[in-house]
């Protein structure tokens, strides 16, 4: 599998974030912690240089990276901005992804911006409401709704990520929109919403149809509707296929 690439100001942005602690310390739930939210085998008198602490971090966004290609399918994340992924890479990194959250399931539905709203929900840590969460999640939302949907212009790379060794990505060409992959896999998500909210308008008209002819005749709206969507799914995802080709 092919995984979207971190990008270079999201490494900057939980870097920010965490700051860089070259002594480990333990955070608000009692975890040692050392550099930029690193904790794997971190004890008390632990010490680290800034190299190390950037190394580090480079390593822990690879593993949130690979935590959301586990609960998130990967079409609706190509479908992203550039800001929305540093901000699902930022909360992950934060806070792990466990698979029943309800933010995954919005997001894998397309229903990005309810998605979005779930963010504020994660401000508890020992049971507690944490200040410095509220913060970081009102960040991440900002963070989320601070670019362009249709842009996925990388932000030129700061001092953090030049010395974590991460090199920019050099721009490619833009494609014919018949290439883009991005805008057939959105096609996908977007015809499997109106399949979906059309069968429940057919289950709740289906069972008066029979009594009022106005019904019968939404009823098979309804249908063609159904029948449309179901072939927009098809050609969509051939397209999708086809763009994958050209990259």
């Amino acid at each position: 599998m092919t995984y979207r690439a971190i990008p270079k100001f999201a490494v900057d942005f939980v870097a920010d974030q965490e700051g860089v602690e070259l002594t480990a310390y333990q955070d608000v739930v009692g975890i040692w912690t050392i550099g930029a939210g690193h904790i794997e085998g971190v004890k008390k008198g632990d010490k680290c240089t800034r190299a190390q602490a950037l190394k580090w971090l480079a390593a822990d966004m690879v593993i949130a990276q690979r935590k959301l290609y586990g609960v998130l399918k990967p079409e609706i994340i190509d479908c992203l901005t550039e800001q929305q992924w540093a901000a699902l890479l930022s909360f992950v990194f934060n806070l792990g992804a466990k698979k029943d959250w309800t933010i995954w399931k919005l997001l894998n539905d397309g229903k990005f911006d309810q998605a979005a709203d779930q963010l504020s929900r994660f401000i508890n840590a020992g049971g507690k409401k944490v200040q410095g969460l509220v913060n970081r999640r009102a960040d991440e939302f900002k963070l989320w709704h601070s670019g362009d949907p249709n842009s996925h212009a990388v932000a030129v790379p700061s001092a953090v990520t030049r010395e974590v060794g991460m090199t920019p990505p050099t721009p490619a060409a833009e494609k014919p929109l018949a290439q883009s992959k991005t805008l057939w896999a959105g096609g996908v998500v977007a015809a499997g919403g109106v399949v979906q909210g059309a069968q429940q308008v057919q289950a709740l008209v289906a069972p008066q149809a029979a009594n009022h002819e106005w019904l019968q005749k939404m009823a098979g709206f309804v249908a063609v509707v159904i029948v449309l969507a179901g072939i927009a799914i098809i050609v969509f995802k051939l397209l999708d296929q086809r763009a994958k080709v050209h990259q």
